[in-house]
């Protein structure tokens, strides 16, 4: 379907979209369905779990399609991550909420789940022209 070059071009407007949209005002989270329960302790809608599990989970699988070694999935990981971590400081300090520490861990969950999915073989065969 792509070569390496495309899914790399590709990652990079899909997470730059995903940084924007992270910045996006409340009433258009909201219309989205992505904006969070509020407080320390609140406990995030299925909705806005799954927008993060989904949306960091995605750019995990078109980087870790594009690479079998280990050391460099882990970085790819590692720097979605923290990524999503520096979004959720950002959006701290933009709006004087708490750290919404679950969106983290949500993150988290979609970078492994999808960056173990996009090493399977058939999975790279239908993301990359040139496949082994």
């Amino acid at each position: 379907m792509f070569s390496k070059q495309q899914l790399r071009t590709l990652l990079f407007f899909y997470i730059a979209v995903l940084v924007i949209g992270s910045f996006l005002p409340v009433a258009a989270k909201q219309r989205l369905g992505t904006r969070s329960a509020e407080g320390i302790s609140a406990t995030p809608s299925l909705a806005h779990r799954w927008w993060h599990i989904a949306g960091f989970g995605l750019a995990a699988l078109l980087a870790s399609a594009t690479t079998r070694i280990p050391r460099a999935l882990a970085l790819q990981s590692a720097g979605l991550l923290a990524l999503g971590a520096v979004i959720e400081c950002l959006q701290m300090f933009i709006s004087a909420a708490d750290l919404e520490w679950w969106d983290i861990r949500d993150d988290g969950y979609g970078i492994v789940g999808l960056t173990i999915f996009g090493q399977l073989g058939i999975i790279r065969k239908i993301l990359l022209k040139d496949a082994p």
